[in-house]
């Protein structure tokens, strides 16, 4: 796909999002809606604390846990938005500088978005972003029993105003439920050993 139908198809996805009056998390009195008299202390809050995160400690040395974040065409058997359908470009394991592009759906709407790492500590830690400037980070410290993995949807990287934008849209809270259960997959993946068998 040429980087004008991108766009295009794009610059459609947003304006639906915006016209999206019904969606689950869109125009809740107080919290989202954006026009006069509905602004809320939460929305300004959220907008100055700008990242949702949540944590989880999975049974599985760090390096196992992280050859599945690195492997870009794992992401879909991880991805709690589901949105991710599939890789269609990138390499066999990400490092810093990397790209990769994922087939993605959102709403029926099909697009794809280039994704590059820009945080990356192996075994450690990975973050990419794509053509806006929020950061999706996994973090990765041991434990006695194994690894807690700190997924964290980052969007400190817009200007206030794009803050309140997103979170106008209710972005930030789509993102918990999707980061809680991308972790409880991301745990499943990494727990999951072959099965051994002999000869």
């Amino acid at each position: 796909m040429d980087d004008r139908r991108r766009q295009r198809q794009m610059k459609e996805l947003r304006a639906q999002i915006k016209a999206c009056g019904a969606c689950e998390g869109m125009n809740i009195r107080g919290v989202t809606q954006a026009a006069p008299g509905w602004g809320s202390v939460d929305r300004v809050m959220m907008a100055s604390q700008p990242v949702v995160s949540a944590s989880i400690e999975i049974v599985a040395p760090a390096s196992q846990i992280f050859d599945i974040l690195a492997d870009p065409r794992r992401h879909v058997e991880i991805d709690g938005s589901d949105m991710i359908r599939r890789c269609l470009n990138g390499p066999e394991r990400l490092g810093l500088g990397s790209e990769f592009v994922m087939s993605m759906r959102l709403w029926g709407v099909p697009y794809r978005v280039r994704n590059r790492v820009v945080e990356f500590e192996d075994n450690r830690l990975i973050a990419w972003r794509h053509f806006e400037p929020q950061h999706w980070r996994f973090k990765l410290e041991p434990t006695k029993s194994g690894t807690r993995v700190t997924e964290t949807f980052d969007y400190s990287y817009w200007p206030p105003a794009g803050r309140l934008l997103l979170v106008g849209l209710g972005w930030p809270r789509r993102n918990k439920p999707a980061i809680t259960k991308t972790l409880a997959l991301l745990a499943g993946a990494a727990e999951t050993r072959p099965t051994e068998t002999g000869t």
